[in-house]
């Protein structure tokens, strides 16, 4: 994988996967959902980087598909 994936900082990483601390769901590094409660991949936007810094498109906000 090149480039960013923006997530945000309420979840913690746990070996490969994000976990959230509320309601102990966990995402695949891609943002792909592993593991319940939640029902839907967490959203990520497309970013890059100019000039030093990280720029987040806004409005383009996307979820990965359970394989």
């Amino acid at each position: 994988m090149t480039g960013f994936l923006l997530f945000s900082s309420k979840f913690y990483h746990a070996r490969k996967s994000f976990v959230c601390p509320c309601h102990d769901s966990k995402f695949a590094p891609d943002g792909k959902m592993l593991g319940g409660p939640a029902t839907v991949a967490l959203q990520t936007y497309i970013a890059k980087l100019e000039g030093g810094d990280v720029l987040v498109i806004r409005n383009t906000a996307t979820r990965k598909q359970a394989t």
